[in-house]
């Protein structure tokens, strides 16, 4: 039986691998503001939703994973970096998901 806390981190897991599979829509600079704000509200969300269920430090490696440093190039350097930071917030809660699964 999953608990909810591994519920959680699964659906939220799954959400970030959709941002991280529509990123490969992406064809101009409005596409890629919108996509970066879909990011960030799941991230905001992701971040609300476990706070009472996972440790704090968990939730700020995640956040810190995922906000890669300002963007001054073209769109598909920007968007490479942005992609490397979501890859690096869906390995913690990949960890946090394993973690929770053992208490499961």
């Amino acid at each position: 039986m999953l608990t909810r806390t591994h519920s959680l981190v699964l659906a939220y897991g799954q959400r970030g691998e959709t941002l991280l599979r529509d990123a490969a829509a992406i064809a101009d600079q409005e596409a890629f503001r919108f996509w970066q704000l879909r990011k960030s509200s799941w991230v905001a969300e992701t971040v609300a939703t476990l706070r009472d269920e996972v440790d704090i430090e968990t939730l700020r490696t995640f956040q810190r994973a995922l906000r890669p440093p300002p963007g001054e190039g073209e769109i598909y350097e920007d968007l490479s970096v942005e992609l490397e930071g979501l890859r690096r917030g869906l390995a913690v809660l990949l960890g946090l998901g394993e973690q929770t699964a053992k208490r499961s």
